[in-house]
């Protein structure tokens, strides 16, 4: 018993498109396929998607720990300067302002 095939025949009748046999035959594609495989390697550029798979030795580990330890103390430290950087000129401007204002009523 044979297996139902999908292949047709353009034979005597009319298919539409030419009677190209191509319509039917070709494999569907998903759709957005392409699509999806151009934002995904657009995406991926910049990560590294390759781990070795090595056991690290309390030492390495200790030293990794330490890095991201220091890395976010820095970056705290940045966070705070910038803040107070913006801050100081916004307060002095307000208080400008408000004696601007409170000298208008004196």
């Amino acid at each position: 018993m044979n297996r139902p095939k999908r292949r047709h025949k353009t034979g005597f009748s009319y298919i539409g498109a030419g009677n190209n046999k191509s319509v039917f035959n070709k494999k569907p594609t998903k759709a957005f396929s392409k699509a999806k495989e151009k934002l995904n390697s657009s995406s991926l550029k910049g990560y590294k998607l390759e781990f070795t798979n090595c056991k690290l030795t309390e030492a390495e580990r200790e030293h990794i720990k330490n890095d991201i330890r220091s890395k976010s103390v820095r970056k705290n430290k940045l966070t705070l300067l910038l803040s107070i950087l913006i801050m100081i000129p916004i307060i002095l401007v307000i208080i400008a302002l408000i004696e601007g204002v409170l000298s208008k009523y004196r």
